[in-house]
């Protein structure tokens, strides 16, 4: 059986080796969902755009959710409470505790009445404890029902609401309206707290407090909140909700919300405004302005170091408008809009099946946020102007259905990726008299229609303008370009029968970068897993190609035919005379197979004979043929074969008798004057008579 080289088998073990890799690889980038570090792939969905029942899975942000079913029936045990207290309450009865189902604290019943309830009929309730240190306590909930009115204001106060596994408090208008805050520099303080430990709330596990309007109205004023709320929207700290027939509404003017679940959540809405705001450290979006939300406004808002989002427009809101807000270090986009329809067709709540519209950011900021400054999807008529975007991973991005976008006046940069992207099927873009700075690509159009005109843009290092696939109807005009890189505009990459109206653009500062090894550096600082695929198909490669160089230079040298040299070895063996066998021979024996000549003197090499064996010139006859190689003992000379090497340049084949040339006539015996003495080796007697036939060698008659 014939053994694969070894080479062969090192080769193939390191292919098979490089193959498993990369086929690992592969599997483990599809199944972990691992996306590629280019800017083209869309990012997660935001938290704001999932059920406020249900957060989004874990990004593996810094303190994203894990999914707990234990809080996600706490979100369904408070309805339950909040619903149970509202049937209990009866107009004209005085306020009084409804118990909880299951146990827990109780819930004080506020029904309507001409005078608002304050922190003194609270307090004369026994829903609020004074402490001392004096600040206040919550100690049962609070509903303030149909039509009722709670004025809570507590200049530079504390107010306590309690929160341990024990329970939890809350504070929530249904249908009525309530007013918290404090006053001019002397703000309300609201916080957790766990009567155990005498420290705020840190864990949401067991639920925690929150304050909550539904279908009414809360105006919040010169308050700071902290640690409160669990799970969902409506339970996510402060949160504005309502129903199609009966939205909330309200107002937030001097507020501070840290270390929320959600900073502010708000759910069919309408006329909510935010004025004046800073939102931190939030476990999910900072703002979320969730389903049916209309007329939304969001000013002077600051919105920092949330896990999430820090400013959230989610499906089915419209008419949204932020101005001079500021979005900054958040784990994900700093604004984000999606007005993708809740339905795509017929569905059993008739939710609209058209994307939302009326979005406005102006004179806002979008800073160090982790994914994209402004994102915007599916959203028609959106207005971005007079915004400064920057060090983000990317930084204006518009995709999906949207239509009628407009970016006019902003100052965008975004080193490592792009300023601004219009993709994936958005129509009718208009990117305007922007400023744009510092990135690899100004402005990407990949799928997408778009009209770019009048830019100012500056330090690109790859492209000034991309168009990219079907982008018919495209142009980009009258634009200042200056950079460097394999093409100011870039048009390789349009589809075939696309057309792009290019003109006006001044080029004149942009650097056409030949330098291959700056192009390449590029490529793999935003593809980089082709490196690891180029490194994981090299090694196998590169191996199977040192060990079949070695496995060549090994046989350098070695005989071209050495079944011919076998057959040689044998038929030398069997045509020597027996006086030419070496001494020490026994009789019958077969003489030993003669030694390698090797480049290294010693008593095998020619003019040195061993003792035993004949010197050269004896017991041989001279007719000037190549020496007879000895057949191996025990192995037959194979039919066909030659007993001597072919000549130079005459190929032998296995198996065919090749055509042997005359050989010479041998010379006379050697004269008298030559002969050697008696008894000198080779030496020839010269009485011994000439027979025939001594000078041909025997088995082999001459011709």
């Amino acid at each position: 059986m014939t053994r694969a080289p070894e080479h062969g088998r090192v080769g193939c073990a390191f292919a098979a080796l490089g193959i498993l890799a990369s086929l690992a690889l592969g599997v483990a980038t599809l199944s972990v969902g691992l996306p590629p570090d280019d800017s083209d792939s869309p990012a997660p969905p935001p938290a704001a755009g999932q059920p406020d029942h249900e957060p989004a899975p874990n990004s593996g942000k810094p303190n994203g959710p894990q999914f707990d079913p234990i809080q996600a029936n706490l979100v369904t045990t408070e309805e339950q409470r909040l619903f149970g207290a509202v049937e209990a309450m009866l107009p004209g009865t005085p306020a009084r505790d409804v118990p909880a189902p299951g146990g827990g604290p109780a819930t004080l019943a506020l029904p309507a009445r001409p005078a608002p309830y304050d922190l003194a009929a609270l307090t004369g309730a026994g829903a609020v404890q004074q402490q001392a240190d004096g600040g206040f306590l919550l100690v049962h909930n609070v509903l303030v029902g149909p039509g009722a009115q709670l004025n809570l204001s507590i200049p530079g106060g504390t107010l306590r609401l309690s929160s341990s596994a024990g329970g939890i408090t809350s504070i929530i208008t249904f249908k009525g309206s309530m007013l918290i805050g404090g006053g001019p520099n002397a703000p309300l303080t609201i916080t957790s707290w766990d009567p155990a430990t005498n420290t705020p709330d840190t864990d949401p596990s067991n639920g925690r407090a929150y304050i909550r309007d539904v279908g009414g109205r809360m105006d919040l004023h010169d308050l700071s909140t902290t640690g409160l709320g669990f799970w969902s929207g409506r339970t996510g700290g402060v949160a504005w909700t309502g129903s199609t027939s009966e939205p909330a509404t309200g107002s937030a003017r001097g507020v501070t919300f840290t270390g929320n679940h959600y900073g502010m959540f708000s759910s069919r809405t309408k006329g909510l405004l935010i004025n004046g705001a800073t939102v931190r450290n939030s476990v999910m979006d900072g703002i979320a302005v969730h389903t049916n939300s209309e007329g939304t406004e969001l000013w002077r808002v600051t919105s920092t170091g949330n896990s999430t989002n820090g400013i959230a427009i989610a499906q089915g809101a419209h008419n949204v408008s932020l101005r001079e807000v500021t979005a900054a270090s958040n784990a994900r986009s700093g604004i984000y809009i999606n007005g993708a329809p809740l339905a795509k067709g017929p569905n059993v709540g008739g939710s609209a099946t058209t994307a939302a519209s009326g979005f406005t950011i102006d004179a806002s900021t979008a800073r160090g946020n982790a994914e994209h400054g402004i994102l915007v999807n599916n959203a028609y008529n959106a207005q971005l102007s007079d915004n400064t975007v920057a060090a983000n991973r990317d930084g204006i991005v518009v995709r999906g259905d949207t239509q009628g976008v407009v970016l006019r006046g902003n100052h965008v940069s975004s080193p490592g990726g792009y300023a601004v992207a219009i993709r994936n099927g958005s129509r009718g873009a208009l990117v305007d008299r922007n400023s744009l700075s510092d990135a690899l690509t100004a402005v990407q159009v990949n799928n997408a229609n778009a009209q770019i005109s009048g830019n100012e843009i500056d330090g690109m290092t790859v492209h000034a303008v991309s168009i990219i696939g079907n982008s018919s109807g495209s142009s980009v005009t009258d634009n200042r370009v200056a950079g460097r890189g394999p093409s100011s505009i870039d048009l390789s990459r349009v589809g075939f029968a696309d057309t792009v109206d290019v003109s006006g653009n001044d080029e004149k500062n942009w650097t056409v970068d030949r330098d291959d090894a700056q192009y390449i550096s590029n490529f793999v600082r935003k593809h980089p897993l082709t490196l690891l695929w180029f490194l994981t198909l090299l090694l196998p490669t590169a191996a199977r190609a040192y060990f079949k160089r070695k496995h060549k230079l090994r046989k350098l040298g070695a005989h071209p035919y050495p079944e011919t040299q076998a057959a040689m070895a044998a038929a030398a063996a069997a045509a020597r005379p027996p006086s030419a066998q070496p001494t020490g021979t026994a009789p019958g024996r077969p003489p030993a197979a003669p030694r390698a000549q090797t480049g290294r003197p010693g008593p095998m090499q020619p003019g040195h004979p061993q003792p035993g064996r004949p010197h050269p010139g004896q017991g041989r006859p001279q007719s000037g043929r190549p020496p007879v190689r000895q057949q191996p003992p025990g192995r037959p000379l194979p039919p066909g074969a030659r007993p001597y090497p072919p000549p130079p340049g005459h190929p032998v084949q296995p198996g065919r008798q090749v055509p042997q040339p005359p050989r010479p006539e041998q010379p006379a015996a050697r004269p008298p004057h030559q002969a050697s003495s008696p008894g000198q080796p080779g030496a020839v007697e010269p009485s011994a008579p000439r027979r025939p036939g001594d000078d041909k060698i025997p088995g082999r008659s001459r011709t």
